[in-house]
């Protein structure tokens, strides 16, 4: 029997693994040793969902909710350290300067 094409794109053909894979990333921080416990992290949340969804009726978007909250502090802390180091290049610059200028005189 032959199989048909049918030059379609279905609605829900993907069950979101790749956006659950950038989270995954993001929170491993590139590291590969960090991948496993942070898919172990967001799989319990994805399963405690369900599990809170049948025991106390909160919805299953909450996850979707955390792991939001989950990429905005991760994000939010990496803009910090990046700000730290810029700062940090700018106030040596300035102290390097300023020695500069109390040697020369």
């Amino acid at each position: 029997m032959k199989s048909e094409l049918k030059y379609r794109l279905f609605h829900h053909f993907s069950a979101g693994y790749g956006f659950d894979g950038i989270v995954v990333a993001f929170l491993a921080a590139g590291s590969p040793v960090w991948v496993p416990v942070a898919a172990m992290f967001l799989s319990g949340l994805k399963a405690g969902a369900n599990i809170m969804q049948r025991a106390v009726g909160v919805e299953t978007t909450v996850v979707e909710a955390i792991k939001g909250l989950v990429v905005i502090f991760i994000a939010a802390g990496l803009a910090i350290r990046y700000n730290e180091s810029f700062w940090a290049r700018i106030l040596k610059r300035r102290r390097d300067a300023a020695e500069e200028l109390r040697g020369g005189r």
